[in-house]
């Protein structure tokens, strides 16, 4: 099962819908922050990650975002960037 599917799954078994997005994100917010602590204080980096990738997949799946699409186009995006800084973005 791909990722979308078991977000699909997730969204399904829950019943949750576009109304829920908001409380999705905060959901999202708050495995971010589990990742800045394994980092900062030690812990289970990988399964933060992973708990907070997830939410992401749940998030873009209640907007009806193609994930796979938009991951590639904005990725080849970041490729062609040169690496350099400026106010705190890459360029």
């Amino acid at each position: 099962m791909i990722y979308e599917e078991m977000a699909r799954e997730f969204v399904k078994k829950n019943g949750l819908d576009i109304g829920d997005v908001g409380l999705q994100l905060l959901c999202t917010v708050e495995e971010v922050g589990e990742v800045a602590k394994a980092v900062l204080e030690g812990g289970n980096l990988e399964k933060e990650i992973a708990d907070a990738l997830f939410t992401l997949f749940v998030l873009a799946e209640l907007v009806g975002m193609d994930v796979q699409k938009v991951y590639f186009d904005i990725g080849m995006e970041n490729l062609g960037k040169s690496g350099k800084t400026e106010g705190g973005k890459v360029k």
